[in-house]
């Protein structure tokens, strides 16, 4: 009968959905030990969760890190009896626990390993039914296991999240070795395009000095002219994306950048019939930073949202702090993003603009990652889009390094 119970708990141990697991626990346990009910609880930081329940009797019910058996089973760390004497009695020397209506005797098992504790078993009885020594032992012997399986449980969840951490790593290496392959064809295709592109425009300009506006042709030299400007805009880009990318990184303020940030866009937005709404954090927001860097990130995500609202609308610039990050977000109510784009408005030169360069949220997104930070959109087709820049907390990271 040992071998029983015990062989079945260990089997729980195996791969699969642990809440499934520890109702088939609670059945066993049931089962082997010939009580009415079984709860199997699961200790965290708010308290004992219900995750395994077989048998009859009062609605199980969870519990505070303190309430009830379990957490007077947890204060002693050791297997607590508790019954009352007649039935009917309301009693229960003390203890106050709402799941105990209708039961006569009650047992607590802790569940902990190596000095940690996990949780307990909690058995209940209707009848006043003490179990004896031998049970009592093999109870223990099952608890063990059952720790066993729980920790397992917890190791698989912390090996999922290392994948998704890992799968994320490898992508943002992915995007970082496309990045410097980008950067190096820019480098060879600006020295081999600069050259050219300085003889054209200005043969050009010579010719439109010697040209009158009403000779034929003269339409011609005007269209050479936008398209050099065009040309020269996109390597201007590709000249800030290939640029030496140490930062000059110091303690900043994100809201004083935010505030700078938007400060030479007031007019464009008057004009432009833009609403400019400001949310900034109350107080400090401590990040190391290479402001002029940052800045730059910050005027390409207000000038793309100024270009979104060409009917006007509101834009809003926010500031928060979430846990170790410092949070900056632009929003604006313009024609928002097609899900469509959405995964790809990162990508160098891909842009949805007449004559964008797409080349300013690959910027963006660099820089930003150069700080360690990182940056998401969320956006609504015809309802606008908002852009949020996460970067470590400056005082969160630095009392980590000193951990």
């Amino acid at each position: 009968m040992e071998y029983d119970i015990i062989g079945e708990m260990a089997g729980l141990a195996a791969p699969g959905k642990s809440g499934v697991k520890l109702a088939r626990a609670a059945g066993l346990l049931l089962k082997a030990f010939g009580f009415d009910q079984c709860c199997i609880y699961v200790y965290g930081k708010s308290g004992f969760a219900l995750k395994g329940h077989s048998g009859k009797g009062a609605r199980a019910v969870s519990y505070g890190p303190s309430e009830g058996a379990p957490g007077l089973g947890r204060g002693k760390r050791a297997a607590l009896e508790l019954y009352k004497l007649e039935a009917g009695e309301g009693s229960w020397r003390g203890v106050e626990d709402r799941g105990l209506k209708g039961f006569r005797y009650a047992l607590v098992q802790p569940l902990e390993a190596g000095g940690e504790f996990h949780g307990v078993i909690y058995l209940k009885s209707i009848e006043r039914k003490r179990p004896g020594a031998e049970d009592r032992r093999r109870l223990r012997k099952a608890a063990l296991q059952l720790t066993l399986v729980i920790k397992y449980a917890e190791i698989e969840k912390e090996l999922e999240s290392a994948k998704e951490e890992l799968k994320e790593a490898r992508a943002a290496l992915k995007d970082s070795e496309r990045l410097i392959t980008l950067g190096d064809m820019a480098a060879a295709l600006a020295h081999e395009i600069k050259n050219p592109l300085i003889s054209i425009g200005g043969f050009a300009a010579r010719l439109g000095k010697h040209l009158g506006p009403d000779v034929p042709g003269a339409q011609y030299l005007e269209r050479i002219f936008v398209e050099v400007a065009r040309l020269e805009k996109v390597m201007d880009g590709a000249f800030r994306f290939i640029k030496d990318s140490s930062l000059d990184l110091k303690p900043e303020d994100m809201n004083a950048i935010a505030e700078e940030a938007i400060r030479p866009f007031e007019e464009d937005l008057a004009s432009g019939g833009i609403e400019l709404r400001k949310d900034l954090h109350q107080g400090r927001l401590p990040v190391l930073a290479d402001r002029e860097q940052l800045k730059i990130a910050f005027d390409n995500l207000i000038a793309n949202a100024i270009q979104s609202m060409e009917k006007g609308g509101v834009l809003t610039m926010t500031t928060a702090l979430s846990g170790q990050y410092v949070l900056a977000t632009v929003a604006d109510t313009g024609a928002g993003i097609e899900p469509d784009a959405i995964d790809k408005i990162f990508n160098p030169f891909f842009t949805t603009k007449r004559n964008g360069t797409g080349l300013g949220l690959t910027i963006t997104r660099t820089i930003v990652a150069r700080h360690k930070g990182s940056i998401k959109v969320e956006s609504r087709a015809g309802a606008g889009a908002a852009f949020i820049i996460m970067l470590p907390h400056a005082a969160a990271e630095g009392q980590a390094q000193r951990q």
